[in-house]
């Protein structure tokens, strides 16, 4: 099942929290028009696309949670997915924030292979160095 949510790539968040809560009110608009519509094909497509959203929440706040970089088998794993699906929403998710990849051990089966983690930010804005 391929991550298909044409609105998701247009969004453009400055980190986690952002993306999180641009996904709210996506949610609370499909869940309007989904009242509003009257043809149960467009209902069914509209519920596909708050299930592909909520699906994205729950990659991103398992890669919020971890105690480490996951790798995308384990992510796969923690998230119930299969590896195709989470390899879409990584896909998706690196388009909106930035979404690391880096060699390394998995904390959770030990393995060698490719990581994913959200790069650390400041919870306060930087002073800019001219002033």
């Amino acid at each position: 099942m391929a991550f298909n949510n044409p609105r998701a790539e247009r969004i453009h968040a400055s980190g986690p929290i952002e993306l999180l809560e641009s996904q709210n009110c996506e949610i609370d608009r499909l869940l309007r028009r989904i009242a509003e519509a009257d043809d149960a094909s467009e209902r069914r497509r509209l519920l596909h696309q708050i299930i592909e959203t909520l699906n994205l929440r729950r990659v991103l706040s398992l890669l919020l949670k971890s105690s480490g970089p996951p790798c995308e088998r384990c992510l796969a794993h923690h998230a119930r997915m299969n590896a195709a699906h989470i390899s879409a929403i990584l896909d998706v998710l690196s388009r909106v924030i930035v979404v690391r990849t880096g060699q390394g051990t998995c904390p959770d089966c030990h393995r060698l292979t490719r990581l994913f983690f959200l790069p650390t930010t400041h919870s306060r804005p930087t002073r800019d160095v001219t002033s």
